[in-house]
Protein backbone atom coordinates (compact mmCIF):
# COMPACT_ATOMS: atom_id res chain seq x y z
CA UNK A 1 0.00 0.00 0.00
CA UNK A 2 3.87 -3.69 -3.37
CA UNK A 3 2.32 -0.76 -3.42
CA UNK A 4 0.54 -2.77 -1.45
CA UNK A 5 -2.92 -2.86 -1.81
CA UNK A 6 -3.25 -0.01 -4.12
CA UNK A 7 -2.14 1.87 -6.94
CA UNK A 8 1.33 1.89 -8.26
CA UNK A 9 3.31 4.63 -6.65
CA UNK A 10 0.21 6.18 -5.05
CA UNK A 11 -1.21 3.66 -2.64
CA UNK A 12 0.51 1.50 -1.00
CA UNK A 13 0.66 1.26 -1.45
CA UNK A 14 0.00 -3.96 -2.02
CA UNK A 15 -1.62 -4.70 0.01
CA UNK A 16 -0.42 -5.79 -1.41
CA UNK A 17 -0.57 -4.72 -4.27
CA UNK A 18 -1.02 -2.58 -1.72
CA UNK A 19 -0.73 -0.07 -0.90
CA UNK A 20 -0.74 1.68 -3.05
CA UNK A 21 2.70 3.26 -0.28
CA UNK A 22 1.36 6.14 1.69
CA UNK A 23 3.98 8.71 0.84
CA UNK A 24 2.43 11.09 3.35
CA UNK A 25 3.94 13.21 6.06
CA UNK A 26 2.79 14.49 9.39
CA UNK A 27 2.67 12.99 12.82
CA UNK A 28 0.82 9.78 13.57
CA UNK A 29 0.99 10.21 17.33
CA UNK A 30 -1.51 12.59 18.89
CA UNK A 31 -1.65 13.07 22.65
CA UNK A 32 -5.11 14.67 22.58
CA UNK A 33 -6.77 11.66 20.93
CA UNK A 34 -8.60 9.21 23.15
CA UNK A 35 -10.59 6.05 22.73
CA UNK A 36 -9.61 2.54 21.70
CA UNK A 37 -10.90 -0.97 21.13
CA UNK A 38 -10.12 -4.60 21.56
CA UNK A 39 -6.64 -5.84 20.79
CA UNK A 40 -5.83 -5.96 17.13
CA UNK A 41 -8.69 -3.70 16.07
CA UNK A 42 -9.30 -0.04 15.46
CA UNK A 43 -9.96 2.46 18.20
CA UNK A 44 -13.46 3.28 19.31
CA UNK A 45 -15.17 5.22 22.04
CA UNK A 46 -15.26 3.53 25.40
CA UNK A 47 -11.95 1.66 25.65
CA UNK A 48 -8.44 2.75 26.45
CA UNK A 49 -6.35 1.58 23.47
CA UNK A 50 -5.60 5.12 22.29
CA UNK A 51 -5.29 6.48 25.82
CA UNK A 52 -2.33 7.19 28.09
CA UNK A 53 0.12 4.38 28.75
CA UNK A 54 1.28 3.99 32.34
CA UNK A 55 4.47 2.05 31.66
CA UNK A 56 6.01 2.98 28.29
CA UNK A 57 6.80 6.39 26.73
CA UNK A 58 4.80 7.72 23.83
CA UNK A 59 6.73 8.28 20.58
CA UNK A 60 6.14 10.25 17.43
CA UNK A 61 6.05 8.33 14.16
CA UNK A 62 5.92 10.41 10.97
CA UNK A 63 5.99 10.01 7.18
CA UNK A 64 4.94 6.37 6.84
CA UNK A 65 5.66 5.16 3.30
CA UNK A 66 4.89 1.42 3.29
CA UNK A 67 3.90 -1.37 5.59
CA UNK A 68 2.68 -4.94 6.01
CA UNK A 69 1.08 -7.02 8.74
CA UNK A 70 3.18 -10.08 9.59
CA UNK A 71 1.45 -12.54 11.91
CA UNK A 72 -0.31 -9.70 13.71
CA UNK A 73 2.73 -7.42 13.96
CA UNK A 74 2.92 -4.26 11.87
CA UNK A 75 6.13 -3.78 9.90
CA UNK A 76 6.34 -0.12 8.90
CA UNK A 77 8.77 2.12 7.02
CA UNK A 78 8.51 5.55 8.64
CA UNK A 79 10.38 8.17 10.66
CA UNK A 80 10.88 7.60 14.36
CA UNK A 81 12.03 10.71 16.23
CA UNK A 82 12.82 12.26 12.84
CA UNK A 83 15.02 9.40 11.58
CA UNK A 84 14.16 6.97 8.79
CA UNK A 85 13.61 3.56 10.36
CA UNK A 86 12.21 0.12 9.73
CA UNK A 87 9.79 -0.40 12.62
CA UNK A 88 8.29 -3.55 14.08
CA UNK A 89 5.14 -2.64 15.98
CA UNK A 90 3.06 -4.81 18.29
CA UNK A 91 -0.63 -3.92 18.42
CA UNK A 92 -2.63 -4.07 21.63
CA UNK A 93 -5.97 -2.45 22.44
CA UNK A 94 -5.74 -0.34 19.30
CA UNK A 95 -2.35 1.18 20.21
CA UNK A 96 1.05 0.48 18.60
CA UNK A 97 4.20 -0.48 20.52
CA UNK A 98 7.59 -0.22 18.78
CA UNK A 99 9.35 -3.43 19.79
CA UNK A 100 12.21 -3.44 17.25
CA UNK A 101 14.02 -1.13 14.83
CA UNK A 102 16.38 -3.46 12.92
CA UNK A 103 19.10 -1.43 11.21
CA UNK A 104 19.76 -4.15 8.62
CA UNK A 105 16.21 -3.85 7.27
CA UNK A 106 16.20 -0.12 6.58
CA UNK A 107 14.11 0.29 3.44
CA UNK A 108 10.56 -0.50 2.30
CA UNK A 109 8.21 -2.54 4.47
CA UNK A 110 5.66 -3.62 1.86
CA UNK A 111 6.69 -7.25 2.15
CA UNK A 112 5.46 -10.18 0.06
CA UNK A 113 5.11 -13.60 1.74
CA UNK A 114 7.79 -16.00 0.54
CA UNK A 115 6.85 -19.19 2.40
CA UNK A 116 8.65 -21.03 5.15
CA UNK A 117 8.44 -18.17 7.63
CA UNK A 118 9.97 -15.58 5.32
CA UNK A 119 9.03 -12.51 3.31
CA UNK A 120 10.63 -10.81 0.31
CA UNK A 121 10.92 -7.30 -1.08
CA UNK A 122 12.50 -5.32 -3.87
CA UNK A 123 14.72 -2.54 -2.58
CA UNK A 124 16.23 0.27 -4.65
CA UNK A 125 19.47 1.68 -3.24
CA UNK A 126 21.65 4.25 -5.06
CA UNK A 127 20.00 3.26 -8.33
CA UNK A 128 20.75 -0.45 -7.88
CA UNK A 129 18.06 -3.13 -7.54
CA UNK A 130 18.20 -5.65 -4.70
CA UNK A 131 16.15 -8.69 -3.78
CA UNK A 132 15.93 -9.07 -0.01
CA UNK A 133 14.65 -12.20 1.72
CA UNK A 134 13.75 -11.64 5.37
CA UNK A 135 13.32 -14.33 8.01
CA UNK A 136 10.00 -13.48 9.68
CA UNK A 137 9.50 -16.77 11.55
CA UNK A 138 9.79 -14.63 14.69
CA UNK A 139 7.70 -11.67 13.44
CA UNK A 140 8.75 -9.41 16.32
CA UNK A 141 12.41 -9.99 15.51
CA UNK A 142 12.86 -10.15 11.70
CA UNK A 143 16.31 -10.92 10.35
CA UNK A 144 17.73 -10.18 6.89
CA UNK A 145 18.37 -13.64 5.48
CA UNK A 146 19.92 -12.65 2.16
CA UNK A 147 20.32 -9.63 -0.07
CA UNK A 148 20.99 -10.35 -3.75
CA UNK A 149 21.69 -7.81 -6.52
CA UNK A 150 19.31 -7.99 -9.48
CA UNK A 151 20.61 -7.07 -12.92
CA UNK A 152 18.35 -4.39 -14.38
CA UNK A 153 16.38 -1.37 -13.24
CA UNK A 154 12.81 -0.97 -12.02
CA UNK A 155 10.94 2.04 -13.49
CA UNK A 156 9.92 4.58 -10.82
CA UNK A 157 6.21 3.90 -11.34
CA UNK A 158 6.72 0.21 -10.53
CA UNK A 159 9.27 0.35 -7.72
CA UNK A 160 6.73 -0.46 -5.01
CA UNK A 161 4.95 -3.18 -6.99
CA UNK A 162 6.18 -6.76 -6.68
CA UNK A 163 4.63 -10.09 -5.71
CA UNK A 164 5.66 -13.63 -4.98
CA UNK A 165 4.37 -16.73 -6.74
CA UNK A 166 5.82 -19.98 -5.44
CA UNK A 167 9.57 -19.66 -5.09
CA UNK A 168 9.87 -16.63 -7.38
CA UNK A 169 9.42 -12.89 -7.02
CA UNK A 170 7.68 -11.03 -9.86
CA UNK A 171 8.61 -7.46 -10.69
CA UNK A 172 8.85 -5.05 -13.64
CA UNK A 173 12.44 -4.79 -14.80
CA UNK A 174 14.31 -3.09 -17.65
CA UNK A 175 16.98 -5.69 -18.38
CA UNK A 176 19.13 -3.37 -20.47
CA UNK A 177 19.67 0.42 -20.42
CA UNK A 178 17.22 2.40 -22.56
CA UNK A 179 14.83 -0.56 -22.94
CA UNK A 180 11.23 -1.01 -21.83
CA UNK A 181 10.54 -2.83 -18.60
CA UNK A 182 9.10 -6.35 -18.81
CA UNK A 183 7.55 -8.59 -16.20
CA UNK A 184 10.19 -10.98 -14.89
CA UNK A 185 10.44 -13.75 -12.31
CA UNK A 186 13.46 -13.65 -9.99
CA UNK A 187 14.24 -16.87 -8.07
CA UNK A 188 14.12 -16.22 -4.33
CA UNK A 189 17.33 -18.19 -4.04
CA UNK A 190 19.08 -15.53 -6.12
CA UNK A 191 20.90 -18.29 -7.97
CA UNK A 192 19.56 -17.55 -11.46
CA UNK A 193 19.04 -14.41 -13.55
CA UNK A 194 15.57 -12.88 -14.03
CA UNK A 195 13.34 -14.73 -16.49
CA UNK A 196 11.04 -12.86 -18.86
CA UNK A 197 7.41 -13.82 -18.43
CA UNK A 198 6.03 -11.92 -21.42
CA UNK A 199 7.17 -10.30 -24.64
CA UNK A 200 5.59 -7.78 -27.00
CA UNK A 201 2.23 -6.16 -26.39
CA UNK A 202 0.87 -8.75 -23.97
CA UNK A 203 2.88 -7.21 -21.16
CA UNK A 204 1.75 -5.69 -17.82
CA UNK A 205 4.75 -3.40 -17.35
CA UNK A 206 4.75 -1.52 -20.66
CA UNK A 207 3.46 -3.36 -23.74
CA UNK A 208 0.67 -1.35 -25.33
CA UNK A 209 0.90 1.13 -22.46
CA UNK A 210 4.38 2.43 -23.20
CA UNK A 211 6.41 4.17 -20.53
CA UNK A 212 3.27 5.76 -19.05
CA UNK A 213 2.13 2.46 -17.54
CA UNK A 214 1.60 2.01 -13.85
CA UNK A 215 -0.27 -0.56 -11.83
CA UNK A 216 -0.56 -2.83 -8.84
CA UNK A 217 -0.54 -6.55 -8.17
CA UNK A 218 -1.25 -9.33 -5.71
CA UNK A 219 0.22 -12.76 -6.29
CA UNK A 220 -0.29 -13.69 -9.93
CA UNK A 221 -2.97 -11.01 -10.49
CA UNK A 222 -1.42 -8.00 -12.21
CA UNK A 223 -3.24 -4.80 -13.17
CA UNK A 224 -1.99 -2.04 -15.47
CA UNK A 225 -3.34 1.29 -16.62
CA UNK A 226 -2.35 4.67 -17.98
CA UNK A 227 -3.89 8.10 -18.27
CA UNK A 228 -6.14 8.38 -21.27
CA UNK A 229 -8.61 5.60 -20.52
CA UNK A 230 -6.86 2.26 -20.93
CA UNK A 231 -6.55 -0.57 -18.44
CA UNK A 232 -5.75 -4.28 -18.57
CA UNK A 233 -5.88 -7.33 -16.30
CA UNK A 234 -3.30 -10.13 -16.41
CA UNK A 235 -2.84 -13.59 -14.94
CA UNK A 236 0.86 -14.22 -14.34
CA UNK A 237 0.48 -17.71 -12.88
CA UNK A 238 2.11 -19.28 -15.94
CA UNK A 239 4.37 -18.35 -18.83
CA UNK A 240 3.55 -16.53 -21.02
CA UNK A 241 1.47 -14.11 -19.01
CA UNK A 242 -2.20 -14.20 -20.05
CA UNK A 243 -4.10 -10.97 -20.64
CA UNK A 244 -7.62 -11.69 -19.37
CA UNK A 245 -9.40 -8.44 -20.07
CA UNK A 246 -8.89 -4.84 -21.07
CA UNK A 247 -10.90 -1.66 -21.47
CA UNK A 248 -10.13 1.17 -23.87
CA UNK A 249 -12.46 4.09 -23.30
CA UNK A 250 -12.58 7.88 -23.49
CA UNK A 251 -12.16 9.25 -19.94
CA UNK A 252 -13.50 12.70 -20.88
CA UNK A 253 -15.95 11.69 -23.61
CA UNK A 254 -19.72 11.51 -23.46
CA UNK A 255 -19.70 9.40 -20.29
CA UNK A 256 -16.83 11.31 -18.62
CA UNK A 257 -15.73 8.32 -16.55
CA UNK A 258 -12.30 9.74 -15.76
CA UNK A 259 -8.94 8.00 -15.97
CA UNK A 260 -7.95 5.25 -13.55
CA UNK A 261 -6.38 6.70 -10.42
CA UNK A 262 -5.90 3.46 -8.46
CA UNK A 263 -6.95 -0.16 -8.26
CA UNK A 264 -7.02 -2.93 -5.69
CA UNK A 265 -7.56 -6.67 -5.63
CA UNK A 266 -7.83 -9.58 -3.24
CA UNK A 267 -6.69 -11.89 -6.03
CA UNK A 268 -10.26 -12.71 -7.15
CA UNK A 269 -12.13 -9.41 -7.20
CA UNK A 270 -10.66 -6.30 -8.81
CA UNK A 271 -11.90 -2.74 -8.33
CA UNK A 272 -10.67 0.20 -10.40
CA UNK A 273 -11.12 3.71 -8.98
CA UNK A 274 -11.60 6.11 -11.87
CA UNK A 275 -11.87 9.32 -9.88
CA UNK A 276 -15.63 9.51 -10.40
CA UNK A 277 -17.93 10.38 -7.49
CA UNK A 278 -20.28 7.50 -8.32
CA UNK A 279 -18.83 5.04 -10.81
CA UNK A 280 -16.14 2.39 -10.33
CA UNK A 281 -15.07 -0.54 -12.51
CA UNK A 282 -15.25 -4.13 -11.24
CA UNK A 283 -13.95 -7.48 -12.49
CA UNK A 284 -14.15 -11.08 -11.30
CA UNK A 285 -11.08 -13.17 -12.14
CA UNK A 286 -13.10 -16.35 -12.69
CA UNK A 287 -15.67 -14.68 -14.97
CA UNK A 288 -13.85 -15.21 -18.25
CA UNK A 289 -15.20 -11.85 -19.41
CA UNK A 290 -13.08 -9.89 -21.86
CA UNK A 291 -14.06 -6.54 -20.39
CA UNK A 292 -15.03 -5.05 -17.04
CA UNK A 293 -18.29 -4.27 -15.25
CA UNK A 294 -19.46 -0.79 -14.24
CA UNK A 295 -20.72 -0.42 -10.69
CA UNK A 296 -22.00 2.31 -8.39
CA UNK A 297 -20.85 2.83 -4.81
CA UNK A 298 -23.82 4.83 -3.62
CA UNK A 299 -22.38 7.45 -1.30
CA UNK A 300 -22.60 11.22 -1.55
CA UNK A 301 -19.58 13.31 -2.45
CA UNK A 302 -15.99 12.47 -3.36
CA UNK A 303 -14.78 8.99 -2.51
CA UNK A 304 -11.56 7.03 -2.79
CA UNK A 305 -10.88 3.32 -3.06
CA UNK A 306 -8.65 2.09 -0.24
CA UNK A 307 -8.41 -1.64 -0.81
CA UNK A 308 -10.14 -4.96 -1.38
CA UNK A 309 -9.99 -7.57 1.38
CA UNK A 310 -11.77 -10.93 1.08
CA UNK A 311 -14.34 -9.70 -1.47
CA UNK A 312 -15.09 -6.48 0.42
CA UNK A 313 -14.17 -3.10 -1.07
CA UNK A 314 -13.17 -0.34 1.37
CA UNK A 315 -13.98 3.19 0.28
CA UNK A 316 -13.07 6.44 2.05
CA UNK A 317 -15.32 9.48 2.12
CA UNK A 318 -14.97 12.73 4.05
CA UNK A 319 -16.83 11.16 6.96
CA UNK A 320 -15.06 7.81 7.21
CA UNK A 321 -14.67 4.37 5.67
CA UNK A 322 -17.51 2.34 4.13
CA UNK A 323 -17.54 -1.31 3.08
CA UNK A 324 -19.13 -2.77 -0.06
CA UNK A 325 -19.77 -6.42 -0.80
CA UNK A 326 -18.21 -7.28 -4.17
CA UNK A 327 -18.38 -11.06 -3.75
CA UNK A 328 -20.91 -11.53 -6.54
CA UNK A 329 -21.57 -9.84 -9.85
CA UNK A 330 -25.19 -10.23 -11.04
CA UNK A 331 -25.65 -11.55 -14.55
CA UNK A 332 -29.19 -10.32 -15.19
CA UNK A 333 -29.11 -6.75 -13.87
CA UNK A 334 -27.97 -4.06 -16.35
CA UNK A 335 -24.51 -3.09 -15.18
CA UNK A 336 -25.24 0.64 -15.05
CA UNK A 337 -28.27 0.03 -12.80
CA UNK A 338 -26.52 -2.16 -10.29
CA UNK A 339 -25.75 -0.57 -6.92
CA UNK A 340 -23.28 -2.74 -5.04
CA UNK A 341 -24.96 -3.42 -1.69
CA UNK A 342 -23.58 -1.37 1.16
CA UNK A 343 -22.82 -3.44 4.25
CA UNK A 344 -23.71 -2.18 7.68
CA UNK A 345 -19.98 -1.92 8.39
CA UNK A 346 -18.62 1.60 8.61
CA UNK A 347 -15.82 3.44 10.43
CA UNK A 348 -16.72 6.98 11.45
CA UNK A 349 -13.65 9.20 10.99
CA UNK A 350 -13.58 12.91 10.18
CA UNK A 351 -11.23 12.52 7.20
CA UNK A 352 -12.28 15.71 5.43
CA UNK A 353 -11.43 16.53 1.83
CA UNK A 354 -8.05 14.75 2.01
CA UNK A 355 -9.79 11.39 2.53
CA UNK A 356 -7.32 8.61 3.42
CA UNK A 357 -4.53 6.36 2.13
CA UNK A 358 -4.08 2.66 2.79
CA UNK A 359 -0.70 1.67 4.23
CA UNK A 360 -1.24 -2.01 5.10
CA UNK A 361 -4.04 -4.56 5.39
CA UNK A 362 -4.63 -8.15 6.38
CA UNK A 363 -7.71 -10.30 7.00
CA UNK A 364 -8.44 -8.51 10.30
CA UNK A 365 -7.66 -4.81 9.85
CA UNK A 366 -6.52 -1.95 7.67
CA UNK A 367 -3.97 0.70 8.61
CA UNK A 368 -4.86 4.09 7.12
CA UNK A 369 -3.39 7.56 7.25
CA UNK A 370 -5.33 10.75 6.70
CA UNK A 371 -4.05 13.83 4.86
CA UNK A 372 -2.35 15.13 8.02
CA UNK A 373 -0.54 11.84 8.64
CA UNK A 374 -2.65 10.54 11.53
CA UNK A 375 -2.91 6.75 11.57
CA UNK A 376 -6.11 4.78 12.06
CA UNK A 377 -6.45 1.06 12.66
CA UNK A 378 -9.76 0.04 11.10
CA UNK A 379 -11.21 -3.46 11.64
CA UNK A 380 -12.40 -5.27 8.51
CA UNK A 381 -15.87 -5.14 10.07
CA UNK A 382 -15.97 -1.67 11.64
CA UNK A 383 -19.04 -0.47 13.49
CA UNK A 384 -18.68 3.09 14.68
CA UNK A 385 -16.10 5.74 15.61
CA UNK A 386 -12.40 4.99 15.15
CA UNK A 387 -9.87 7.21 16.95
CA UNK A 388 -6.30 7.98 15.78
CA UNK A 389 -3.68 5.48 16.91
CA UNK A 390 -1.10 6.28 19.52
CA UNK A 391 2.39 4.80 19.49
CA UNK A 392 4.73 3.88 22.34
CA UNK A 393 8.32 2.68 22.65
CA UNK A 394 8.72 -0.75 24.21
CA UNK A 395 6.58 -3.86 24.62
CA UNK A 396 2.87 -3.66 25.43
CA UNK A 397 1.94 -3.64 29.11
CA UNK A 398 1.70 -7.16 30.52
CA UNK A 399 -1.78 -6.46 31.80
CA UNK A 400 -3.10 -6.24 28.22
CA UNK A 401 -4.23 -2.69 28.80
CA UNK A 402 -2.66 0.37 27.21
CA UNK A 403 -3.79 2.84 29.85
CA UNK A 404 -4.48 3.27 33.54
Amino acid sequence: MGRTLGHGSRWVCALVGLVTAAGCGGSVSFPEASGGSAAGSGGGAGSCGAGRSSSVPEVEITSPTSGAFVDGFLHLAARLDGEERYLVIAIQDGAGYVVATPDALLGPANLAPAGGGSHARIRISDGATWLDVIDTSAPANPVLQKSVPVDGSVPPAWQGTFTTVGDRLLTCLALEPETDAVLVAVPLTGEAPPEKLADGGNEPCTGWFGEEATGTALGSTWLSWKDGGYLAIFDASSKPVAQLADYNYSPDGIHAYGSVVSAATDGRRIVFDIGNDSRFFLYAMESGDATITHTWFGLDGPKKLLGVVEASAYVATASGVHVFDVSTIPETVPVDDWPTPLLDDHADIALGEGLATLVAADSQRLLLTDATGRAYLVPVHPSGPVAPMKFYRGPPPASGKACD
